[in-house]
């Protein structure tokens, strides 16, 4: 009861923001390794200075480009993420950024098969843990 509660919540939040991030850089939520690390490459383009419209028009442009996920992102070249950063206007720091997430998408494979989810388990529940592995990726 409490559980649906909540999701109403959440829905009725949504409604009157209007949508949110993940919709706006075109990711569908699902318990995937897809969309969390998608989240990722979002949430990494949205730390920067720059507006939400650019940072989820450069994570669409990444994902359309090939890089929907840690192995999508590492056979990407540095100028395909440059370039794709660039056709979503995400240009002040388009080489850093393109630096950044090959890096991400590294340590994603190596310590996580590719799959976010396991840093989850790994932390089992721990929000301290969770937070320390999150911050093991730059940016």
């Amino acid at each position: 009861m409490a559980a649906e509660h909540g999701k109403d919540i959440a829905r009725r939040v949504i409604t009157e923001a209007g949508g949110t991030m993940a919709r706006e850089a075109g990711i569908r939520l699902r318990d995937r390794p897809a969309p969390l690390w998608q989240l990722l490459v979002l949430a990494n383009l949205a730390s920067a200075r720059i507006s939400v419209g650019i940072a989820a028009a450069g994570a669409r442009e990444l994902n359309g480009a090939g890089g929907s996920t840690p192995d999508g992102m590492s056979a990407l070249t540095w100028q395909q993420r440059v370039d794709a950063l660039g056709r979503g206007s995400y240009v002040r720091y388009d080489e850093s950024t393109a630096t950044r997430l090959g890096d991400c998408a590294d340590l994603a494979r190596e310590r996580y098969g590719g799959d976010l989810r396991r840093l989850a388990e790994e932390a089992q529940g721990r929000r301290t843990h969770l937070a320390e592995a999150l911050r093991e990726s730059r940016g």
